[in-house]
């Protein structure tokens, strides 16, 4: 046990009434999940750039295109900084996709969820 550094989240909160609110709790589970490796602001086998991408991942005002890439870009800084493969553990993937469909906004959150989990 321990061998491999871990990313684990649970979407079993991004049960949301409408897009902006899926949009925000994910940005939310990502910020929790990411803020676990504050670490990687001290890491030596990080660049500059690299530390600034990771602050990019604990802003609460994460961009679309920060939080569909966001996993890619946390496995890639942890891939470095550990010098080994990630494991990423996500639970409850299938309730944002339920509440949208619920709700009336799946396409637009099909198609954005599709994509967040494509990049990984």
């Amino acid at each position: 046990m321990g061998k491999y550094p871990v990313i684990s989240i649970s979407l079993k909160g991004a049960d949301a009434a409408n897009y902006d609110e899926a949009y925000r709790l994910m940005v939310q589970i990502i910020n929790d999940e990411a803020e676990c490796f504050q670490f990687l602001l001290d890491s030596e086998k990080l660049t500059k750039i690299d530390k600034m991408r990771y602050e990019t991942l604990i802003d609460m005002e994460m961009q679309p295109a920060v939080l569909a890439m966001s996993l890619k870009k946390l496995t890639t800084l942890l891939e470095k900084h550990y010098g080994q493969k990630v494991v990423v553990l996500i639970d409850e993937y299938d309730v944002p996709l339920a509440k949208a469909y619920e709700n009336n906004f799946m396409i637009k959150w099909f198609f954005y969820f599709v994509i967040y989990l494509a990049m990984y």
